[in-house]
């Protein structure tokens, strides 16, 4: 079975895994990831957006937010793949996946 995915994390870890109903939210995807106001008729673009919003608030965090496709991987198996391995699923999803929006660190900081 396909499956299709918003889903967003942080330096801090994941932050969260919305399925995609292809047919419903088309419109809407395409419209935050063209950094256009969403119309606001579905969820999904208002989530979209407030993330989006939160990742430029919050750049200290490195947000990323992808649109992610998957064969036979659930919501509940790509969860239990992040707390087992979240470097692993985070490279095949940066890899395999579609970036909405992302601030990746580009070096680890240092205190002086």
């Amino acid at each position: 079975m396909e499956y299709q995915f918003i889903i967003w994390w942080s330096q801090d870890g994941l932050e969260g895994i919305v399925p995609i109903d292809q047919s419903r939210f088309l419109e809407d995807m395409v419209l935050a990831l063209a950094d256009e106001k969403p119309t606001y008729e579905n969820e999904l673009g208002q989530i979209v957006h407030m993330m989006k919003l939160r990742a430029k608030a919050n750049s200290q965090r490195h947000y990323e937010i992808y649109l992610l496709k998957t064969v036979d991987i659930d919501e509940e198996q790509l969860q239990n793949l992040f707390e087992k391995d979240p470097q692993i699923i985070v490279n095949a999803i940066r890899e395999k996946g579609v970036k909405i929006y992302g601030i990746r660190a580009k070096a680890a900081p240092v205190i002086i």
